[in-house]
């Protein structure tokens, strides 16, 4: 994440945002926290000052913290930016069968609000990613979470990257 320093343009900028306005799709990315070694790439820093300093600039009052691939199942970066948002921010986190319901219980306290689900290795396989959807969907229904992106689920739903996991777009079949 660059500061607005970083980004003459953004120095002079004048934008007049609503109250209350917030950032609905961040990542934070800092090397104290370990990266998964099955990552396909290694981005560098988005930290959270920068991010507030950006938010400042721009009077965004609000930011949600979406877990990114990288990191994998390991929330821990992601939760330690939410903790120091505290009421501003709110976040999506991945889980696995792995993840306990404490730990859900937890990271609800902290300000999670949905999961979300990287179909990485199976987004050719639509009953795969649907079996994966419905499994974090039954999980995290009861906190009243949403699940990232779409099936009949019992959650509310967040379309993301998901909108171009198919070759063939708006046009495919879908399963059944």
């Amino acid at each position: 994440m660059n500061t607005p320093l970083e980004y003459p343009a953004l120095v002079n900028a004048r934008v007049d945002l609503p109250p209350h306005s917030c950032d609905a799709h961040q990542h934070v990315i800092d090397e104290a926290f370990p990266m998964a070694s099955s990552r396909s790439y290694t981005p560098g820093p988005a930290l959270l000052d920068s991010l507030r300093s950006l938010h400042w600039r721009f009077e965004i009052e609000r930011a949600v913290l979406v877990q990114p691939s990288f990191y994998g199942v390991d929330n821990s970066c992601l939760l330690h930016a939410l903790r120091q948002l505290g009421n501003s921010g709110r976040s999506v986190v991945v889980i696995d069968e792995t993840t306990s319901d404490y730990d859900l219980d937890k990271m609800h306290e902290t300000g999670v609000r949905a999961v979300r689900i990287n179909p990485k290795g199976h987004a050719d396989n639509p009953a795969v990613v649907g079996h994966l959807l419905e499994i974090a969907s039954e999980r995290v229904a009861s906190r009243g979470w949403h699940v990232q992106p779409l099936l009949p689920l019992r959650t509310r739903l967040v379309l993301d990257h998901f909108g171009s996991a198919s070759k063939e777009g708006v046009d495919q079949m879908g399963s059944t």
